[in-house]
């Protein structure tokens, strides 16, 4: 298995993949000395939704918003 970095493109299925096995990943890892792991989520979570209002073909008021909330 060579894993994402070797994908020179990759397709909305793959992204979407990649995008549902992020999470789960992150929530289980062991960071050094014990540190909490709740920055990290929470980074991924909101790069996530970044991700997923992205994809979105027409933006309201509202959609740019969590836009910009994700980014924050």
């Amino acid at each position: 298995m060579k894993g994402i970095s070797s994908l020179s493109h990759v397709t909305g299925q793959e992204h979407d993949q990649i995008c549902r096995f992020l999470l789960p990943l992150v929530i289980d890892i062991c960071l050094l000395n014990g540190h909490s792991n709740a920055c990290l989520l929470c980074s991924v979570h909101a790069l996530l939704n970044f991700l997923y209002l992205a994809q979105y073909l027409i933006h309201t008021t509202i959609t740019l918003k969590l836009f910009n909330d994700a980014l924050a």
